[in-house]
């Protein structure tokens, strides 16, 4: 399991350094900060729905259970298109 995840920590280190380094030119300053503030909100949305599928899970007592199989994100797209129509 350990190795598993030095691979996957390794890999995901990978990705992130070609997304911010790979293509630029001309703009470097901007694109690195675009890149940055982008990386750094996937990083902080991923750490939210971690944390709310733990609790999610402990609340139901049930290691299966998201929000995605009972369908709450459904009702989270029609209380959204109600909002905006």
């Amino acid at each position: 399991m350990r190795k598993k995840m030095l691979i996957l920590s390794f890999l995901t280190l990978n990705m992130i350094g070609i997304f911010i380094f790979v293509g630029l030119n001309g703009f470097d300053e901007y694109a690195l900060k675009s890149r940055f503030l982008q990386i750094a909100a996937i990083i902080i949305v991923a750490i939210c729905i971690a944390v709310s599928t733990v609790i999610f899970q402990t609340l139901c007592n049930n290691k299966i259970l998201t929000p995605a199989i009972i369908g709450l994100d459904s009702l989270y797209m029609l209380l959204q298109s109600a909002l905006i129509f």
